[in-house]
């Protein structure tokens, strides 16, 4: 398995180099954690040999530090950042992972999909990767499945239909999420919903 992750990681950074981006590290300590407010952050405290210490955050995905760069003029990076993010633990989330994140801001999200389509190919090849108790090839064409097609079929919410947040939380609750929070935004309600109702049935799929 170390051997694989390794190769796994030297073919990742392969393709990018290849493909002209500039590998970047950025913080993992700061004040914000990052975008996600639906997701718990680590916590730490900064205590210096001189002057008052500080509570400082560890990062749940380097998103904020790299959209940093590219404000800054830096136009093709990516980053396996080490993340965290705390009360996560099951077969797919650990607290402690790595996370690839990469942007190019000539490219929209349909670009965006095609080079996801061909880092996996070139990473994975013809092989067969082996996920439960599938085999998954990637060196074929990826479905186009639209978002607001998968709620309305794996929740029965229209997207377009629930544009404020109590008509969000109302129809989540009907869906089966009642356990979200009353006080909860509406971005949080779409990525609770995705993550509990919508992300385990994709990984049901036998193709990407």
């Amino acid at each position: 398995a170390i051997r694989q992750v390794s190769d796994l990681y030297r073919k990742t950074r392969r393709w990018f180099h290849l493909n002209r981006f500039l590998e970047v590290r950025t913080n993992a300590l700061g004040a914000v954690s990052g975008f996600d407010g639906y997701v718990k952050p680590f916590s730490s405290d900064y205590i210096p040999s001189r002057g008052a210490g500080r509570s400082l955050l560890l990062r749940t995905s380097a998103e904020l530090e790299m959209k940093k760069l590219v404000f800054s003029g830096e136009d093709r990076i990516f980053q396996i950042a080490r993340s965290f993010r705390n009360d996560e633990y099951d077969l797919t989330h650990r607290p402690e992972f790595d996370m690839l994140e990469w942007y190019t801001p000539d490219s929209d999200y349909l670009g965006a999909m095609r080079q996801t389509e061909r880092l996996l190919a070139f990473v994975a090849g013809s092989r067969k990767i082996a996920f439960r108790d599938r085999q998954i090839r990637f060196d074929r064409r990826f479905e186009r499945i639209r978002v607001a097609d998968l709620f309305r079929d794996r929740t029965g919410i229209d997207l377009r239909a629930v544009q404020d947040r109590s008509g969000f939380l109302e129809a989540a609750a009907k869906a089966g999420a009642g356990h979200i929070k009353p006080t909860a935004s509406w971005d949080t309600i779409y990525f609770v919903l995705f993550l509990d109702k919508i992300e385990p049935e994709l990984a049901r799929m036998d193709k990407p």
